[in-house]
Order: structure tokens, then C-alpha cells, then sequence
């Protein structure tokens, strides 16, 4: 006989929502020390060694004043039973209609939440220097933490800023992680299978992009992996230091820049170091090694379709020596840690995501195994530092890849939840600033995943499926649930773009290039707009074959934001795709997303009006898929069926 219930009684409030926590995940490998805590905590005795170590008090308080669902509050949503096999279609509709109140009041108990921390911390923030206090402020503009804290341990520190009132805490484990769900449909594959692009493109699965990358020919670099016989002549010739040098300096032009995981000044001295003495066969030299892969690889001309990249050579020996070590390691390695993700940030610049999201896979399991045996995240150690932002850019490169392919997760994502975010001391530069942007932007991206796209949804409130349902011929409409959840994912984005400091804030109004990081940030507020939006455009493009049915004022006007930012992000991308960059295949394939959502707008009367400039943006996109549309690879079929849809459209639809 189970004894939690009983066991529950005796826990004060802090403990009974650790333990709550510990229960759900007790077959995560990651968090299985969490399950060990004791739950002997009255409220009456001693304040336990648990609630002493967050810094709480031991506030015991009746479980019924308290209780509420945790397991079905948190876990994902396309697992509740209910939902697999809906009867009729008016059940569909109310099984929507009560998931999307779940996550509106979910949302609303995270946003009022928040703005209570953001209010007390601004309070106790002292005087900082202007670039220390913008430092800051990023922090708190999506998470509000001024230790840098991911959201949900952001939630955590709220209980020190309300230890006066116990009562008021609020829900912390109600609050699901900030992770891609499994399923989702948020990528194009999900659009080719629309019924509404059937007559245009043909029947396509959903997995058809995974299925075209994954039968791509092994890429060179990759060769001595696959091919234990193929060793290079030159394997053992050591590379020339002037050579050697170049690579170095483009890769700290170049690549730090985007993802400014290492110390320069630290890296400067090591590299040196390594190169007096000759680089070996150990981790350290096969971390040089991709590092300098990297610098070569990156300034190569775009267009290079045939070709190795310049890199590859130093690629493969990096790659001999961290698939081994990676193999043998059980505890972790910071140098292997390293190697790994530059290996993965060296294929997101030859553009073979497959293979990127492999080592960036075997990068987060390795760092995990260094996460587990911290005790103290927040402490200012070095290495402690060092593990921190290593975490932050698996989570970052691992969830951009999860945002185009349905791959097995890490585990990355929910570790990142008691991680703060990390520290660059009180002088950061602007690429530590846009660092932090990115991940918040990220934190939020992962959001409108779990909130909007979750599985099955889309085929209810945009018409798909209903042919499986008993009465079909009910066409169901955007629920309000809905209308509010967006409207606030849609101020949770506003509020992460007002919040960024003034030098690394875009202009969204302006045309001028700022670099590639505001690039990047614009590409990520027009894309995450587009998203939260583009349910709208699916449900009005599922009525064409209803003349009769009127759509509401205000479903247009989501659509006219959608379909804004698509054209927005199309038109900023191509400074982006000019150059070799981490962000070129999802930049490229979200090109094609937002090609997608145009043209299927073009075929709607009700639509059309907002997309006259369909041919220049099909065009544009068209131009920027064809530098990156290797053949064999997914960005060439995106190539192929693009010009497929802008000729039909121009010349049978025009």
C-alpha cells in the first residue's frame, strides 16, 4: 500500500511541492538524487536541513487548503487519454476548449507571479554602473532574476521575496517545464501536410524534411567515423602556425560572437600554450582542433554546394578523439564538453543539422553528468561558471534543432529549470548581452511550442481531422481560450523586446543592418510573432469552402499580424543567409514557413488583401533557398516545392 498520502501530512508547504516534483520525475535518471530527501519537516520543530538550504521557512499548512493535481497540471497534454480518441466532434471542441483554460490560467498564474519578483527586486536593486544595470535588466526583462535565473527558478527565489506571507506563494510545480513538446507542430513538415496545400504541392508527411536530411550521403567530415579504413595521408601532419593563427582570429571574428560560451583571454592563453608544445591526442587538442575547423569553415563563400568545407580535415582528427573520450567518459569533461559543441556548431555552419543536433545530443548528456554532482549552481567558482554557460548553449542549440525536428530530448531542458542564467561579471560586452537575449527569447519560444502547438490542436481549431469525427460538417472556431492565450504570449514577447538594454536592442521599423546578433534578435521576435499568430491564418484558410461563413473582425486582424511578420522576417533574413552562420538552416527553413503561410493566405478571399506582395516575397525566398538548396539536401526540396507553388500561383491563380 502506497504510503504518500499519509507521508504528505507531515511536510510543510516547501517540502510537500519538492516532493511533489522529486515523485514526477523519479524515472529521470538527472534528478534521482532529489528523490532521497527526507519529508520528516512538521513546521513546528527546527527549520530541516531542505527548507535551510533554499533559504525558506518551514510554513506547515492543512494539504487541503493546498492540494491540486500536480501530474495532471504538468504532464504533456497529448498524453491524456481522453483526448486520443475523441467520439464526436462537440467533445473534441470541449476537450480544446478546457486544455486552452488550463494554459491561459497557467499563464496568468506565471505573469502575475513574475511582475511580483520583477516589483520586489527593482526595489532592492542598488546603484550600478549603465552598462552593469542594463546587464540587469535583460535578466529580469523575461525572467525577472537578478541572479540571472531561469524562469521557474526565478518562481523558486519569489518565496524569499514573500516569506511575510507564506499564503501568497503561489502554484510553483502547477507551472509545466518551458520545454518543446514531443509532437508539436510548429514545423513546416506540419504545414505540408495541410489539406489546404494538398491541390498545390501533393501529399507530403509530416516527417518529410527528416526523411530527406536523413538519407543525405554521411558529410565528409564524418568520413573516418563511418569508414574505419579511410584515413587521411596527412592525419598526422601537424597544421602550420601561421595557418593555425588565421583560423584562431576568424574564429574569434566570426563565431564567438554568436556563442560566447569561452573566455577569450583564457582561450588566447591556452591556445597558445597548446601550439608551443604541439597538439595532441587528448581532449584539450581536439577542442583547438574544432575550434580551429570552425574558424576555417566560416569564412568560406557561401554557394559551395560541391566541395569540402575547409575545415573538414581538422574536423575529422577533432572528431577521432571526442567520439572516444565521449565513449569512455561517465563523470563528465569540461574540454570535452567544449569539443563536442563546437563539433555540433561545425555542422550548423556546413549546414547538416542531423549531424549537429548528434553532437550537441552528446554534448548536453555529457554536461549532465557534471550537473548532477554540483551542489551549489549559484556559486561564483570558475568551474561552476564554466558548467553554467556550457548548459545555456546546449539548451539554446538543442531546442533550435528540436524546433524542426522531431529528435529524442537530452534531458537538457528540464535541468536548465534550476540553473541560474550565466554571470559575465560586472562589465559585460555586447555579445554577452545578446547572449543573454537569446536565451530569454529561446525560454519563450519553447512557451508558444507547449502553448499553441501542442499535439492534436492544430486539427481541431484549423478544420484538420474533422473528417474522422461523426458530424463534420460543424466547422469549429478559435475559441476565446485562445484569443487570450495568445494575446498574452503576444505581451509576454512585447515585454522581451521592450526590456532589452538600448545597445543591443533592434530598430524593427528600421532596414538598416546592425550586425549579425541584431539580426538575429529580429528574425527571432518576427518569428516568434508568426507563430503565436499563425492559427489564426490555418483556422480562416480552412473555411474557403464555406462561402457562407462570416470570420470575425478580430480573427482577421491576428492574421493580419501573422502575416506581417512573415513578411517582416522574409525581408530581414537575407542579411542573415548571405553569410555561413549557426542559424542557417533554420533561418532558411522558417523562410520557407513563413512562404508557406503567405501563399496559403493568397489562396483565401478573405486573405488575399494582406499578401498583394506575394510574388516579390516568393521570389525572395525563392533567392535565398537557392544559395543554401544543396542537392540531396531538405533546403533543396523546400528550393523545389517554393518554385512549384510561385509558378502555380502566378500563373493559375494570379
Amino acid at each position: 500500500m502506497s504510503t504518500n498520502p499519509k507521508r504528505g501530512r507531515l511536510a510543510c508547504i516547501s517540502c510537500r511541492l519538492r516532493w511533489v516534483k522529486c515523485h514526477q520525475y523519479e524515472q529521470h535518471p538527472a534528478l534521482t538524487r532529489l528523490i532521497t530527501r527526507k519529508r520528516r519537516c512538521d513546521g513546528r520543530g527546527l527549520p530541516c536541513r531542505s527548507c535551510q538550504n533554499r533559504g525558506l521557512d518551514c510554513t506547515y499548512q492543512d494539504p487541503a487548503v493546498h492540494k491540486y493535481n500536480a501530474v495532471s497540471a504538468t504532464r504533456p497534454i497529448h498524453h491524456v487519454a481522453e483526448l486520443m480518441l475523441p467520439r464526436d466532434e462537440n467533445t473534441a471542441i470541449e476537450i480544446l476548449a478546457r486544455r486552452l483554460d488550463t494554459i491561459e490560467n497557467i499563464l496568468q498564474r506565471q505573469v502575475t507571479t513574475l511582475e511580483a519578483l520583477q516589483s520586489h527586486l527593482i526595489q532592492s536593486l542598488p546603484p550600478e554602473t549603465n552598462l552593469g544595470r542594463r546587464h540587469s535588466e535583460l535578466a529580469q526583462g523575461n525572467v525577472a532574476s537578478r541572479s540571472y535565473e531561469s524562469p521557474r527558478r526565478s518562481l523558486s527565489t519569489l518565496s524569499l521575496a514573500l516569506q511575510d506571507d507564506p499564503l501568497s506563494q503561489p502554484d510553483l510545480e502547477a507551472i509545466p517545464p518551458l520545454t518543446i513538446p514531443l509532437g508539436h507542430q510548429t514545423g513546416a513538415g506540419s504545414l505540408l501536410a495541410l489539406p489546404q496545400l494538398r491541390h498545390l504541392i501533393g501529399d507530403f508527411p509530416e516527417d518529410f524534411f527528416f526523411e530527406v536530411e536523413n538519407r543525405r550521403p554521411p558529410p565528409a567530415a564524418m568520413q573516418v567515423i563511418v569508414d574505419a579504413s579511410h584515413v587521411p595521408v596527412d592525419e598526422d601532419q601537424p597544421i602550420s602556425r601561421t595557418t593555425a593563427d588565421e583560423y584562431f582570429r576568424k574564429f574569434l571574428d566570426l563565431v564567438h560572437p554568436l556563442h560566447p560560451f569561452l573566455d577569450p583571454r583564457h582561450l588566447t592563453g591556452e591556445y597558445k600554450v597548446a601550439m608551443g608544445k604541439g597538439l595532441g591526442r587528448d581532449n584539450q587538442s581536439a577542442k583547438l582542433l574544432a575550434l580551429l575547423a570552425l574558424g576555417a569553415t566560416a569564412s568560406d563563400p557561401v554557394g559551395n554546394q560541391s566541395g569540402p568545407c575547409s575545415g573538414d580535415r581538422l574536423v575529422q582528427k577533432a572528431l577521432r578523439i571526442l567520439f572516444r573520450s565521449w565513449s569512455l567518459s561517465f563523470r563528465g569533461d569540461i574540454q570535452l564538453c567544449q569539443g563536442l559543441i563546437l563539433g555540433s556548431l561545425y555542422f550548423t555552419y556546413s549546414v547538416e543539422p542531423l549531424m549537429a543536433w548528434r553532437l550537441i545530443h552528446m554534448a548536453a548528456t555529457n554536461i549532465q553528468q557534471m550537473l548532477i554532482r554540483c551542489n551549489d549552481m549559484s556559486s561564483t567558482d570558475v568551474e561552476i561558471q564554466e558548467i553554467t554557460r556550457l548548459s545555456w548553449v546546449c539548451f539554446t542549440i538543442e531546442c533550435d534543432i528540436q524546433a524542426d525536428f522531431h529528435q529524442p530530448r537530452s534531458g537538457i531542458e528540464l535541468l536548465v529549470d534550476s540553473i541560474p542564467f550565466p554571470r559575465y561579471g560586472e562589465s559585460p560586452t555586447a555579445d554577452n548581452l545578446y547572449s543573454l537575449a537569446e536565451i530569454s527569447v529561446r525560454l519563450l519560444q519553447n512557451r508558444i511550442h507547449r502553448a499553441v502547438y501542442f499535439a492534436d490542436s492544430l486539427a481541431i481549431y484549423a478544420g484538420r481531422g474533422l473528417d474522422t469525427l461523426a458530424t463534420p460538417r460543424l466547422r469549429p472556431g478559435p475559441s476565446n481560450s485562445l484569443f487570450r492565450v495568445c494575446e498574452e504570449l503576444d505581451r509576454q514577447l512585447e515585454t522581451w523586446y521592450n526590456a532589452l538594454p538600448e545597445a543591443i536592442k533592434p530598430d524593427l521599423a528600421s532596414d538598416l543592418h546592425d550586425g549579425k546578433n541584431g539580426c538575429l534578435l529580429r528574425l527571432r521576435y518576427w518569428s516568434s510573432k508568426q507563430n503565436i499568430y499563425r492559427p489564426f491564418v490555418l483556422y480562416v484558410t480552412s473555411q474557403m469552402s464555406d462561402r457562407t461563413a462570416a470570420i470575425p473582425p478580430s480573427v482577421l486582424e491576428k492574421c493580419h499580424s501573422c502575416l506581417c511578420a512573415c513578411r517582416a522576417y522574409i525581408l530581414t533574413a537575407g542579411h542573415l543567409l548571405s553569410h555561413r552562420s549557426p542559424y542557417t538552416y533554420s533561418a532558411a527553413q522558417y523562410c520557407f514557413t513563413c512562404l508557406l503561410v503567405i501563399s496559403l493566405a493568397f489562396q483565401s478571399p478573405a486573405l488575399r488583401g494582406f499578401v498583394t506582395d506575394v510574388e516579390m516575397l516568393q521570389g525572395r525566398t525563392v533567392e535565398m533557398l537557392r544559395i543554401w538548396g544543396w542537392p540531396g539536401s531538405a533546403l533543396e526540396c523546400a528550393l523545389q516545392i517554393a518554385c512549384s507553388i510561385a509558378t502555380k500561383q502566378r500563373y493559375c491563380m494570379g
